[in-house]
C-alpha cells in the first residue's frame, strides 16, 4: 500500500492539531471525539490548499495544522449544538405544527431492559 506523500503532507499536521484540539475536550463521548478527529483531519486535508492559496505565504503544514485544531474544536462545538436543540423533540414539534402528529401524544416509552423482579412461585 502506498501512501501518496502529498497526503501525509496536508494529513499528518491535521492529525497533530485534531489531537491536541482533543486533548481539552472534556466530557464528550468517545464517538465524539473520534469522529471530530476526523472532521478535524478532513478540514486540514481538503482545505490546507485553499488557505495556502487565499495567503500564499503559510506553509501548507501549518494551515493543515490550524484546520485539523480548529475544524475539531468547530466540530465539537457542533456535537454540543445537537445534543443542546434535541433534534427528536424538534421533530415531533415540527410534526405537530404540520398537524401529522396528535399534540401531546406521548412517546413509546424506552425499553429499560430487564429492571423488573421476576415474580417468586
Amino acid at each position: 500500500m502506498d501512501i501518496d506523500p502529498a497526503v501525509i503532507k496536508t494529513a499528518a499536521p491535521g492529525i497533530v492539531g485534531s489531537l491536541l484540539a482533543a486533548i481539552r475536550a472534556r466530557g464528550q463521548s468517545r464517538a465524539q471525539v473520534l469522529s471530530s478527529i476526523i472532521g478535524g483531519l478532513a478540514c486540514s486535508h481538503w482545505g490546507s490548499d485553499m488557505v495556502v492559496q487565499l495567503w500564499p505565504r503559510v506553509s501548507q503544514g501549518g494551515a493543515g495544522f490550524v484546520l485539523g485544531f480548529f475544524g475539531m474544536a468547530l466540530l465539537a462545538k457542533l456535537w454540543e449544538l445537537v445534543n443542546d436543540i434535541q433534534p427528536a423533540a424538534l421533530l415531533r414539534s415540527v410534526l405537530e405544527a404540520r398537524g401529522w402528529l396528535k399534540p401531546g401524544a406521548a412517546p413509546a416509552p424506552k425499553d429499560p431492559g430487564n429492571t423488573t423482579p421476576h415474580p417468586t412461585p
